[in-house]
């Protein structure tokens, strides 16, 4: 199946785990994402594939610049690592490469492909 392409911004970031098993808010797990529908922002999926070593450090200062904000979309899944998640402000824009969307608008197998002006 060819795969699709969609313009997306950062909501939001997963922290990352340490060896340890504590979170480190300096380095993400997945980033949450949402594209805007009829003008407003609504959550598409989380990313967490597609990162090299410089993309993620790019990424994660990125992440740091934009200012953390509360949650600015009213739908999510509701799992146990959103509730853990740092919300930002929709400064970051990304491409995300994915194979199809759900019934309710989400990307499946949702690959991050790069940076917005990249």
């Amino acid at each position: 199946k060819r795969r699709q392409s969609a313009p997306c911004v950062v909501i939001g970031y997963t922290p990352a785990e340490t060896s340890s098993g504590a979170l480190d808010p300096a380095d993400f797990s997945a980033l949450i994402i949402a594209s805007s529908v009829d003008g407003l922002l609504r959550y598409v999926g989380r990313v967490g594939s597609g990162f090299n070593g410089e993309t993620r450090e790019r990424v994660n200062r990125l992440l740091r610049e934009a200012g953390t904000v509360a949650k600015p979309v009213t739908t999510t899944t509701g799992s146990a690592s959103e509730r853990t998640a740092i919300w930002l402000e929709p400064k970051v824009y990304c491409y995300v490469s994915f194979m199809e969307r759900t019934r309710e608008g989400h990307l499946r197998a949702p690959v991050f492909e790069g940076l917005h002006g990249d």
